[in-house]
């Protein structure tokens, strides 16, 4: 780290001076080199270190945890070094010495992860850059030859034609630098560096052309026609391809294309001035943009979709804008010809918000919205007035630029989007990946026999059996990837799954960490191997197979398997929108390929098929429905992110992606070979030693609880059964006089919100919601006002936005990066509250019986028995800024969304009057009990009670005993994960740079189904979901039952998600967060392009990627209830065969003489307990008369 430290003082030293020069400019001669201090040299260098200072700042913590951290801030340094070089440079050799260090140090960083996707695009982007930088040089070189002395090149030096020679040169080196046609298609491989490398790169480096043309226009000006031939294509080709990106760092690199061919036309057609203001707008929101990237499904989670208003309010949106730009141009009298033009055209894409936008509030937004455009031409105007850079009009070029602004509108607007997409293929992608090369021999494909299609199709279900559906990110709370071979024994799994490329089974470095850590005992391994004189021999033999335990993605990096990806990236844009990722392919073909090719995508698969048993002849005991049926699974197993977001949209879309697969490999000829993966000898053996490890260590906990204690308690808390909320629980009740209770987090309320016309599940992903409520929500002007500058933000009207306002995205990313504590507050301004507009009286138009009945299931949830004077219900929710899994922090029975809405709806519910008189009558003691809801945020371990609630006299002083109670365990808990890397602190969930925002799920091992007695007192470390549960009040275990088959089966996947994560990251998980690259709401890409994640990060799980925190431990069911009431529960339901098969683990505990019983175990002998009873802790419930209103 303390290179990043040099970084930011070298980044700090440099803006100061830059400040002071600006004000002070000079040239100063430094031996023979002259360092030109003029005003543009200062705008550039301040610009170029207040960037590299956000930046390293952001990198410090964003990049915690990661190897080569001290080449990272080395290299950052040299490119900071480089760019302050290039623009001070008072001599074209000095230039071209900045240009060559930044570049070179630049493409370098890009391979920071070094992995083999990371090197491979670091090569490809520094032979772009490398390319420019020897033109820079032979530009030097052309002034050169007639000079003696290297630092005496200027732009005054040398002949006419050296200096035309230079100027061409200069030109060319800045096309390929800036990125624009024809070497427009390395931006798009930046994306596998992480996001800080990206930002730099994107708004510092890659403004060649502006830079160079502000500093060197004399010799560039004759051949700016060429520029501007090149940045006119590359605008059209920009505003196409970025219409056509699913994945938010590819839209974000088409965006930069398009806004440096637009900087790059005003340098070429006399507004060197704008192309200087652009490059400073442009590269402040771009940065800011990157930063920010990993949080795009967050921004999208509570958007609505919102009504199309009349055309009337879009012509009057037209009027507005058009007007507004007349009367700014009358005005000014002097706008230059482009402003004027390009300020119009963006005040009119204003009415993209109007069209596009909420019909509710059109006026204002349009209205401020075109006002705040039509002052980007005033802006201009000043600028221009003040730069030190000529302008003038070249009314030819003039015109081809407005043309090409126009042909780029038409394509963004009018364009069919197959043809686009097509289009966007042929424009962005690598050459060598664009026609197959079997499309050039004279190979014809089979015709398949009609009689083989049926039986094709049953072995392609068949094969869809060894792939899960994906969830979207949106509600991507526990994914279980392997839940399909549920249905087999643990052990047997693993052998499939290793014969599919992926493991079950940690690595033999995560075991030894485990052992070395303590978290496996010896006395287990003893056990387990027979004999301790062999344990040592047993870890030796693991430390010689830990040599090699490099993660990686699954997916091979061939040509065709890359361009399979690049197709389902470039089809499937969103879970609900719909893609024939095959169609799209099969039209992109050469006619002569496209006439062998059948358009039917069964068809097509088996003909793709038979070229394939063509190129992997039969083994003798082999049949061809065996082989074929082979390659089917490998199809779809060797890359498995696509292959189950294939799954989730259904069986044509599994069948359209194994024929695009089968179809590329078969042209490319490339054998269906598995990745297949070993599980080292021994790994069983840990497992057990690692489980048996924690089974008695939770024994230990659970018996070394307070018992037979008698305390009064006068506040309830019902929490979320998740295991973040069992600390909380335990600092709460050490205050005395609280008792707590565990329930899933949506407390029964199986509901969704309406908000406007979007509808947002409160339920578990798997439980259809059956009541929809209404939200009251109304956004602020300030939210009204952000939406319409984003929406304005599409086409032509970024251009004006950038260039004019892109500079308070750099204040945003100083605030964000150094005052973190300030982003919730300026987020709450532009965001819905976490309660969503709700009053809870939403449910008012529920029936009574249906209220009775939610209400009678929560209580019943909770033992049905006599209840505090206050009960506050607490919902509970995370800070997880910028971050593609936000969902997996959030509640995960609410659908990933925060579990304040369904805390609202409940305890209104059981405040009804109706509803109590009811639930009174049945016995429910509840009477003189007032229900509160209230939010545990469980990043910054605090409670806040519902701030719509009235409470007076008796109650109100509960409320504030309760406040403060949560308030010292909030300073109880803010310093307990000190695994987490920097300080603690409650805001940390808001810094956008952090990765670290909590540990979330880490630990979970096991479940207790029971009183709280059994485990009051406890310090489980986070690592137990605790579920209130009575046995005496549930005499036929149909409330067990529902437990077990509910919040049971919910916490078996968020178990698994977290094992299969920590396991093999390349196959489950999504490897490094800071290099994620959300495609829609689909999931994430690890760089640029690939086969899709839907797994956690290793941030998600641990400080290291080589030493996770989280055990991966098989779930441990405790229930206390009698052992025949528990096998009557479990009888026929999925958690039974869950345990039965070795994937989870079940056992009866008994409030009374009785051992701990075994009711279902696994096939093998590694589920056992060491039994033991648990000791009744009793709790008096008391009340005062009260007030409440």
């Amino acid at each position: 780290m303390l290179s990043l430290q040099l970084t930011k003082v070298v980044a700090l030293a440099a803006a100061l001076i830059g400040t002071y020069v600006l004000f002070n400019p000079q040239t100063v001669q430094v031996f023979s080199a002259s360092i030109n201090l003029e005003t543009i040299n200062a705008l550039l260098m301040i610009f170029v270190s207040v960037l590299v200072l956000v930046v390293a700042s952001y990198s410090h913590r964003n990049l915690q945890g990661q190897p080569r951290l001290t080449r990272f801030g080395t290299l950052l340094t040299v490119a900071l070094l480089g760019l302050l070089v290039m623009v001070s440079a008072g001599t074209l050799v000095q230039f071209a010495l900045g240009w060559t260090l930044s570049g070179q140090a630049t493409a370098s960083l890009i391979a920071h992860a070094n992995d083999p996707a990371a090197r491979r695009a670091a090569r490809y982007v520094r032979t772009w850059l490398s390319t420019s930088d020897v033109l820079a040089w032979l530009a030097v070189a052309s002034l050169a030859l007639p000079n003696s002395g290297l630092f005496t090149i200027t732009w005054g030096s040398g002949s006419v034609f050296a200096a035309s020679t230079a100027g061409l040169a200069l030109v060319l080196a800045s096309i390929v630098r800036t990125g624009l046609l024809p070497a427009h298609r390395w931006l798009a491989q930046t994306a596998e560096a992480p996001s800080p490398v990206s930002a730099f790169l994107h708004a510092g480096i890659i403004n060649a052309a502006g830079i160079s043309v502000a500093l060197w226009l004399p010799i560039m000006r004759p051949w700016l026609a060429l520029l501007l031939v090149s940045a006119c294509a590359t605008l059209i080709i920009g505003m196409l391809t970025m219409r056509n990106r699913a994945d938010v760092k590819g839209q974000l690199a088409s965006s930069t294309s398009m806004q440096m061919a637009f900087m790059s036309i005003e340098a070429a057609v006399g507004l060197p001035g704008l192309a200087v203001a652009h490059l400073i707008g442009h590269g402040s929101y771009k940065s800011w943009c990157f930063l920010r990237a990993g949080g795009a499904i967050t921004r999208r989670r509570l958007g609505h979709i919102a009504h199309r208003p009349t055309w009337a309010i879009v012509i009057t949106g037209v009027g507005i804008g058009v007007g507004t730009a007349a009367v700014i141009f009358a005005l000014t009298q002097s706008l230059e010809p482009l402003t004027a033009v390009v300020g119009v055209i963006a005040a009119a894409s204003v009415i993209v918000y109007a069209y596009n936008g909420d019909g509710r509030r059109w006026l204002p937004v349009i209205a401020v919205s075109t006002l705040g455009l039509a002052a980007y031409l005033v802006v201009a105007h000043l600028w221009l007035t003040w730069i030190p850079l000529p302008h003038w009009v070249d009314v030819p070029m003039l015109a081809v630029a407005l043309v090409s602004l126009l042909i780029a509108g038409v394509v963004n607007r009018l364009l069919p989007a197959p043809t686009a997409q097509r289009l966007s293929w042929y424009l962005i992608a690598p050459r060598f990946m664009r026609v197959p090369s079997i499309a050039k021999t004279d190979l014809n494909w089979p015709t398949p026999e009609p009689a083989r299609t049926p039986i094709l199709e049953e072995l392609v279900d068949t094969a869809r059996g060894c792939v899960e559906p994906s969830w979207p990110l949106r509600t991507a709370v526990a994914v279980n990837p392997v839940s399909s071979r549920t249905n087999l024994p643990f052990a047997l799994a693993a052998d499939v799954a290793n014969a599919l490329g992926a493991k079950l089974y940690a690595s033999p470095s995560q075991y030894l960490y485990l052992w070395e850590s303590g978290a496996i005992d010896e006395r287990h391994l003893t056990s387990l191997l027979g004999d301790s004189s062999t344990v040592a021999e047993f870890v030796e033999r693991t430390r010689a197979q830990s040599t090699d335990d490099a993660v990686i993605a699954q997916s091979p990096a061939t040509p065709a398997w890359e361009l399979a990806h690049r197709w389902c990236q470039l089809t499937w844009r969103e879970s609900d929108t719909p893609g024939d990722v095959f169609t799209n392919w099969h039209h992109s073909l050469p006619r002569t390929l496209a006439a062998q090719i059948s358009t039917e995508p069964i068809v097509a698969l088996a003909q793709a098929l038979e070229v394939h048993q063509r190129i992997q002849p039969l083994n003798l005991e082999q049949n061809p429905t065996a082989q074929q049926l082979r390659m089917l699974h490998q199809l779809l197993t060797t890359a498995p992110g696509w292959a189950a977001h294939a799954q989730w949209r259904g069986r044509e879309a599994v069948v359209q992606l194994l024929a695009l697969r089968a179809c590329i490999t078969a042209l490319y000829t490339e054998p269906l070979t598995l990745l297949a993966s070993n599980d080292f000898a021994g790994s069983a053996i840990w497992q057990l030693a690692l489980e048996d490890t924690f089974d008695d260590w939770l024994n230990n906990q659970l018996g070394a609880g307070s018992a037979g204690n008698e305390e009064q308690a006068n506040i309830g808390v019902v929490t979320c059964i998740d295991v973040r909320s069992e600390p909380m629980r335990r600092a709460l009740e050490s205050a005395g006089g609280i008792r707590t209770y565990g329930a899933a987090g949506f407390f029964g309320v199986d509901a969704a919100l309406h908000v406007n016309d979007c509808t947002i599940g409160l339920a578990p992903v798997i439980v259809a919601p059956s009541v929809t409520v209404e939200s009251a929500i109304r956004s602020s002007w300030v939210a009204d006002l952000t939406e319409g500058l984003t929406c304005t933000m599409e086409g032509l009207g970024g251009l004006a936005i950038a260039e004019g306002f892109g500079v308070a995205a750099l204040g945003a990313s100083l605030v964000n990066t150094f005052t973190p504590r300030l982003s919730p507050t300026l987020a709450h301004r532009i965001q819905p509250d976490v309660w969503l507009g709700t009053t809870g009286r939403e449910v008012d138009h529920l029936s009574v019986d249906q209220q009775v009945a939610y209400a009678r299931g929560f209580l019943d949830g909770l033992g049905g028995q006599n209840f505090p004077q206050l009960m506050v219900v607490a919902g509970h929710t995370a800070d997880a800024a910028n971050n593609a899994f936000a969902a997996a922090y959030q509640c995960g029975a609410c659908g990933g969304n925060s579990g304040s809405v369904n805390a609202r709806l409940i305890t209104t519910m059981l405040n009804n009057p109706a509803v109590r008189e009811h639930l009174i009558a049945d016995g429910y003691g509840i009477e003189g009990t007032t229900f509160i809801a209230a939010l545990h945020n469980t990043t910054s371990n605090m409670i806040e009670l519902d701030p719509a609630a009235y409470l007076e006299g008796e109650l109100a002083n509960l409320a504030a005993e309760l406040s403060s109670a949560s308030r010292r365990a909030q300073l109880q808990l803010v310093h307990r994960p000190s695994s987490l890397p920097g300080a603690a602190s409650t805001s940390r969930g808001m810094d956008w740079a952090q990765p670290f925002p909590e540990w979330g799920l880490v630990g979970n091992a096991a479940c207790i189904i029971g009183p709280r007695e059994l485990t009051a007192g406890a310090d489980l470390q986070g690592r137990v979901f605790l579920h209130e549960y009575d046995w005496t009040s549930d005499p036929d275990g149909s409330l067990l039952n529902g437990i077990l088959q509910g919040p049971g089966a919910v916490m078996h996947m968020i178990n698994m998600q977290y094992y299969c994560s920590t396991v093999d990251q390349g196959s489950f998980g999504s490897l490094d967060k800071t290099r994620h690259n959300v495609v829609g709401d689909l999931g994430v890409l690890v760089g640029a392009s690939g086969d899709l994640h839907y797994g956690l990060p290793w941030q998600s799980l641990g400080p290291d990627p080589d030493q996770l925190l989280h055990a991966p431990i098989r779930l441990r069911i405790l229930v206390a209830a009698p052992p025949q009431q528990l096998e009557d529960a479990l009888r026929g339901t999925a958690v039974e065969r869950l345990a039965a098969n070795g994937w989870l683990k079940i056992e009866s505990l008994q409030p009374m003489e009785h051992d701990a019983v075994l009711i279902a175990h696994g096939a093998s002998r590694d589920y056992r307990y060491t039994s033991r009873r648990w000791p009744i802790r009793t709790t008096r419930i008391t009340r005062t008369s009260s007030t409440t209103s």
